[in-house]
């Protein structure tokens, strides 16, 4: 298999699960109450929302300068595809830092280069995502699952 061919199979593949992600953190966030009394988690030292507010999916992908498809909203997200120059990159919208740290809790798994903001995580390869960090704000993380290659 060529090297191109690998990219991009591990990038729908990362796609495919991180997608999923959101079924299964709603399912886990039964309470939002209870979910702020937990533990800190390995997410929680991010920034605080600004004062105005988190940022929209439609101000993020304006900001990237992408275009961006509402792929569904959840109890307590909303998530989109966003295609422009180079691969597509995944963007989720939280209402409350627990639905957040759930979604990251649970994305963790699957492995990724994720840029994380106040109640909004953008999620792609690396090279598409990294850039980003002086655009958008936020914080790089790479994950490893640990499985496909």
């Amino acid at each position: 298999m060529t090297v191109l061919r690998q990219v991009v199979g591990r990038l729908a593949w990362t796609v495919a699960l991180v997608g999923s992600v959101p079924l299964i953190a709603g399912s886990l966030s039964g309470n939002s109450s209870a979910t702020a009394q937990l533990p800190a988690g390995p997410h929680q030292h991010h920034q605080a929302a600004p004062a105005g507010g988190p940022a929209t999916l439609e101000e993020l992908a304006g900001k990237v300068g992408c275009t961006l498809s509402i792929q569904g909203k959840g109890k307590d997200m909303r998530q989109g595809s966003c295609a422009g120059a180079g691969s597509p990159l995944t963007m989720v919208s939280f209402d409350t830092d627990g639905g957040q740290q759930d979604w990251l809790t649970a994305a963790e798994a699957y492995g990724g280069t994720y840029l994380i903001g106040a109640r909004w995580v953008v999620v792609g390869l690396p090279e598409m995502v990294e850039p980003l960090e002086a655009k958008l704000g936020g914080r790089v993380e790479n994950t490893d699952h640990g499985g496909h290659s």
